[in-house]
Order: C-alpha cells, then structure tokens, then sequence
C-alpha cells in the first residue's frame, strides 16, 4: 500500500487534534466525577442515570482508541514530523477519534 501525500498529516496536527479529543474526555470525566458524587452522597440505592453509564463505556472506549493512536504513533519515524494517517489511526474504532485525527 502507497502512502498518498493527501494521506500524510504534520505531527503537530494529530497532537494538537489529539489534546482537543482529551479536552473533551476530560470535560466528561468532570461530569461523571460529580454525578457518581451525587449518587453515592444521596444513599437513596437508585442506580445511575442510563446516560451516565454510557458516557462512562463511551470514555473508556476513546481512552482505548487515544491509547492505540498513541502507540500507532510511537512506532514511526518522526525524523520529518509528518505522520501516515492511515497508520496512525489503524485499529482504532470510534469514527470520532478516527477523522477527530485527519484534520490538518
């Protein structure tokens, strides 16, 4: 497989795509740090809203795909700092991290 310059991203735009993918990670981790607070503090045996269980798996999974891209990353040459894209983001699953990515 050929690697096409429209394939091929500047490191310092998957970093920069990446931090604003964690921002937003972060910013649900907030979320659900307080809702579980609530929840626990409250004592009254309910169970968490469905949301926030979903948004509890939807974190995890992004961590998983930030993990891969990270390690994806790791293993090229970054002599250039021009990344593959296609490599970069090979294994992982959610689309949103995916083209979250590819922006240039």
């Amino acid at each position: 497989m050929t690697v096409g310059e429209e394939d091929r991203i500047p490191l310092a735009a998957v970093l920069s795509n990446t931090a604003q993918l964690l921002e937003v990670l972060s910013a649900k981790a907030a979320e659900i740090d307080e809702a579980v607070g609530d929840w626990l503090v409250s004592g009254d045996g309910t169970r968490p809203p469905l949301a926030l269980l979903q948004d509890v798996d939807l974190m995890r999974q992004s961590v998983d795909c930030l993990r891969i891209l990270t390690a994806n990353l790791a293993r090229q040459g970054l002599e250039d700092c021009i990344i593959s894209v296609p490599e970069a983001v090979d294994g992982i699953y959610l689309e949103s991290i995916r083209s979250g990515c590819r922006r240039a």
